[in-house]
């Protein structure tokens, strides 16, 4: 997201909080503990930007043993068709 001109991100991310409506699922990521306080005043959920980092990481660990099952899987197929 690109902020307006004189617009900090922070401020960006308290008024986007405030707009969204407590049955939405959506989470702030800052390390800023206002910016987190404002967030849960607004019904958003919230996480520090470490605890966002070590969930990209754990998804992308995720998606990294998937795709070696998938390419493991293919392998295996491949096997077979050539016997």
């Amino acid at each position: 997201v690109y902020t307006k001109e004189n617009e900090t991100g922070d401020m960006f991310l308290e008024s986007m909080a405030a707009g969204i409506g407590k049955n939405d699922r959506v989470y702030v990521a800052t390390s800023d503990s206002l910016v987190q306080l404002s967030a849960l005043r607004s019904g958003v959920l919230r996480m520090s930007a470490r605890e966002l980092r070590e969930e990209v990481e754990s998804a992308q660990g995720e998606i990294r043993l998937l795709l070696e099952e998938l390419n493991r899987r293919e392998d295996r197929k491949m096997e077979k068709r050539t016997k």
